[in-house]
């Protein structure tokens, strides 16, 4: 990929009406057409991210309605090149039309089948969902590639840690009993690599991997209920391998869907609560390396049994758990660790204007961590487009205090502060780890008129702590925005700075600034401008600068004919 990637994408993807509920098919329109264009070019001087000087951009797209049912098609061009970790594809496609309790999924879309199967992987293909109000049956289904044969690059630093790989392809489905006292689900999911999507000079094992999850739920008595999962996961890390004869429950019962072979290896996860009331008590088992191919990461190797508490009482609600985990349930670590697991949310509304909310919990989840500040330093629009960079975190606390102030007049004014923590290890890609902790406070006042005038004041704090270092930045941000000629005309503008305190070396210092102007004609066309400019001066070093400069224009239309023939 060493060449600008040209994205030219004619999809039929989902609009506000593609997937709407038609319930009143009765009394809709016949024909309806909405749509529009966006147009944006970039000039970007100074340091360019490795991207084209000028860049531009335009998305179209057109909806047309027939009785409520949606028939939107999209197409985006671009001259950009997009850097990505993993196969999101900036030129994709779903038509996703829904009926009553009937949808479905035709290009490339997502479904959430469960954590331990498949959830939030990005397919190609199709899917649907049946939930039906009047029986107590609801079934769900897709099939599709999960991902394209890919060879890769060693050049191609832009996604390192991506490795040469078959396409992938895959079905699930979702199958609900619902009854008052009695809750039976189960769900299947299977994906396959097609050993002929590469060259034949490339001698890499085809995987193959086979999902089941059982679940049920018994209420026992009014206030009491019992649910009860199980779940496997069998991995074939090369499918050509001779079959051999079941040696385990797992493969016995998954036998019949994927042929068992000297390179299967079988996971197994258990859940199982009892609730009364506001009380609960969960047992919670996963084996170590349990992943499937329809999640991106899976927690996995730890037992867990907790004491669960939720409980509402008039504007303060509180709910958490606490009890004893333990890893390495395999004993093939070289050290095993027995821990208290606790997690608690506390919400208080103690007036109408002041609000705070507070969290904390030491359980192992994955998420996508961006500092704040790489936020506030970024200067190129697509520069975290279609990026996944998940980070394993195992500790965090949240607080929140959100404080309206009385109105005066015309004005309002708001003050919040925040902060978090969490100790993360990193996962780049598929390959780098590194643990660090990250410590983030904010204080903004935000001040605001009906005539449209407005201004803002934030300060920020960031401490990230890594094995081979620490960094303290901090900094603040200035904005102000007014609206013209009966807010037809917008201004905007803000000015940042933020620097590194850290005692190592000598601090950098980063002037963001930001100007832009808006302009809406009938409503229905709007163009705005933009200049976004950094500064990044570093002592002893060349100074950076960036300056982008962005013109775009925007046209939407909405027209509905009621035509009763």
């Amino acid at each position: 990929m060493k060449q600008p990637l040209l994205i030219l994408t004619l999809a039929i993807g989902v609009s506000s009406v593609s997937a709407q509920s038609i319930d009143n098919i009765l009394t809709a329109p016949w024909f309806g057409l909405s749509g529009g264009v966006n147009a944006s070019v970039s000039a970007n001087i100074g340091e360019t991210y490795n991207q084209p000087p000028l860049s531009y951009m335009l998305n179209a797209s057109l909806s047309p309605t027939v009785k409520g049912f949606g028939f939107p098609l999209s197409m985006s061009y671009s001259n950009r090149k997009v850097n990505y970790a993993y196969s999101q594809p900036f030129n994709n496609f779903e038509f996703a039309p829904s009926y009553k309790w009937f949808k479905a999924y035709i290009g490339s879309a997502s479904m959430n089948f469960s954590p331990l199967t498949m959830s939030g992987y990005k397919f190609t293909g199709a899917g649907v969902e049946l939930t039906p109000s009047a029986i107590p049956f609801k079934f769900s289904a897709m099939y599709g590639r999960l991902r394209k044969a890919y060879v890769s690059d060693s050049s191609a630093t832009d996604i390192a840690g991506q490795e040469t790989g078959y396409a992938r392809n895959a079905f699930a489905t979702r199958m609900n009993y619902n009854v008052k006292k009695f809750d039976v689900g189960l769900i299947v999911f299977k994906a396959k690599d097609n050993a002929h999507s590469l060259p034949q000079d490339y001698s890499i094992a085809a995987k193959e991997n086979l999902a089941l999850e059982l679940s049920t739920t018994v209420r026992l008595l009014p206030e009491l209920k019992l649910d009860a999962l199980y779940a496997l996961s069998c991995i074939d890390e090369d499918v050509s391998s001779d079959n051999i004869k079941p040696n385990n429950l797992g493969n016995y019962l998954t036998n019949v869907l994927q042929p068992n072979t000297a390179t299967t290896h079988t996971y197994n996860s258990y859940k199982l609560t009892l609730s009364l009331k506001w009380f609960g008590l969960t047992y919670e088992r996963t084996d170590p390396n349990y992943q499937t191919f329809g999640t991106y990461y899976s927690n996995n190797d730890f037992e867990n049994i907790t004491f669960n508490y939720n409980q509402t009482i008039e504007a303060f609600s509180l709910s958490g758990n606490i009890g004893f985990q333990r890893n390495d349930l395999a004993n093939e670590k070289a050290s095993q660790a027995q821990r208290l697991v606790y997690a608690g949310n506390v919400n208080w509304q103690t007036t109408e204007k002041i609000s705070m909310a507070a969290s904390y919990s030491n359980f192992s989840v994955f998420m996508n961590i961006r500092p704040v500040f790489e936020q506030m330093n970024q200067i190129d629009p697509l520069y975290y487009v279609d990026s996944l960079s998940f980070s394993q975190v195992s500790q965090t606390i949240d607080y929140n205090l959100s404080w309206i102030l009385p109105q005066t007049g015309t004005v309002s004014q708001t003050i919040a502060y925040g902060f978090s923590y969490q100790d993360a290890t990193d996962v780049r890609y598929q390959g780098s780890f590194k643990n660090m902790q990250l410590y983030n406070n904010f204080l903004t006042y935000t001040f605001k008129e009906k005539d449209g005038q407005s201004f803002g004041l934030s300060l920020n704090s960031s401490i990230q702590t890594y094995e081979i270092g620490r960094n303290h930045l901090i900094g603040g941000a200035v904005s102000y925005g007014t609206d013209l000629f009966k807010k037809k005309i917008n201004l905007r503008s803000s000015l940042g700075y933020n620097t590194d305190i850290s005692d190592e070396y000598k601090p950098p210092h980063i002037v963001n600034l930001r100007i832009g102007a808006g302009y809406t004609l009938q409503k229905v066309h709007k163009f705005s401008f933009d200049i976004t400019q950094l500064l990044k001066l570093i002592p002893s070093q060349k100074t950076v600068y960036n300056c982008v400069f962005s013109l775009t224009y925007g046209y939407a239309f909405n027209l509905a004919k009621n035509n009763k023939k």
